[in-house]
């Protein structure tokens, strides 16, 4: 009979670690090290170029309790945000609206003022409940590789018949 490791024993790298043993001290230490080392990759140009460019970027989605993508074209944008439940699902809540506004900028600033300090997925969730009011629920999305672009080609497909489209991911906790 083999007994199991007391979960404040584990960590993240102990090879005879279960997920489910090191799931919370696992996810306190990634949110702790996620706010303070967030990631924003912005992209210009067609859905094609933009998808091209996203391949080459290593986001480590899976590793993320939240994340989230806008797109923007002119007088169109959507914002989608990701919420780790389960596995490998995350709940999607978001809008669809003419313009996001000065978004972009205050979450650049909110992280900056940050500094790590405080979860940055929840500061972020505030700050976007702040601005566009509570996200509705949009459903739910399987994601089993850390790709961007396996994660958002769709949703970013869906503006393949815009010109010239501008793409923020924000990679949280």
């Amino acid at each position: 009979m083999t007994t199991a490791t007391p979960a404040s024993a584990l960590t993240v790298d102990d090879p005879n670690s279960t997920p489910a043993e090191i799931d919370a001290p696992r996810q306190l230490i990634l949110c702790h090290i996620s706010s303070w080392t967030p990631e924003f990759h912005t992209f210009y140009g067609d859905v094609g170029q933009i998808l091209h460019k996203m391949g080459s970027v290593d986001m480590n989605l899976t590793e993320r309790r939240m994340f989230l993508i806008t797109i923007e074209s002119a007088g169109r944008s959507v914002l989608t945000m990701y919420e780790h439940v389960a596995d490998d699902t995350w709940a999607t809540s978001g809008i669809s609206t003419d313009s996001l506004g000065d978004y972009s900028a205050a979450v650049h600033q909110m992280i900056f003022d940050n500094q790590g300090e405080h979860c940055v997925g929840k500061s972020t969730q505030a700050l976007v409940e702040d601005r566009f009011g509570e996200l509705p629920i949009r459903g739910s999305a399987e994601i089993t590789s850390g790709s961007g672009v396996d994660a958002f080609a769709d949703a970013i497909a869906e503006f393949a018949n815009e010109a010239y489209v501008k793409v923020d991911i924000l990679l949280g906790c």
